[in-house]
């Protein structure tokens, strides 16, 4: 029985190293979309000198001013962070938060 609760502790230890390693391997990208299209959201940097296209699979989770979208919702010019994490050695995005480019009282206008 004791020989048996030693490897409780270390195998605890071990999941939790590496629940801390795949959140590590998050990663966020901050920019302006630019367009969405099919499951693709293509995103500028801040000073809309690069873009990067992401594939929005539909498991991701989209909030456009913090509630529940579409990646449809989203439109030219709105601020986007994304987030991606590593899964099966490419990245995957598992999240999508939005402002609205032009908001008034809380309406998109």
């Amino acid at each position: 029985m004791f020989a048996k609760s030693r490897w409780v502790p270390l195998l605890l230890g071990t999941l939790l190293l590496m629940r801390t390693a795949e959140v590590e391997a998050a990663e966020l990208h901050l920019g302006v979309v630019v367009s969405t299209m099919a499951g693709t959201l293509v995103v500028a940097d801040e000073d809309g000198k690069q873009q990067k296209t992401f594939e929005v699979p539909a498991t991701a989770t989209i909030t456009l001013n913090a509630m529940p979208a579409k990646l449809e919702d989203l439109t030219q010019g709105d601020q986007v962070t994304v987030t991606s994490e590593i899964k099966d050695g490419k990245a995957m995005v598992t999240k999508v938060d939005a402002k609205s480019a032009k908001v008034k009282g809380g309406e998109k206008q």
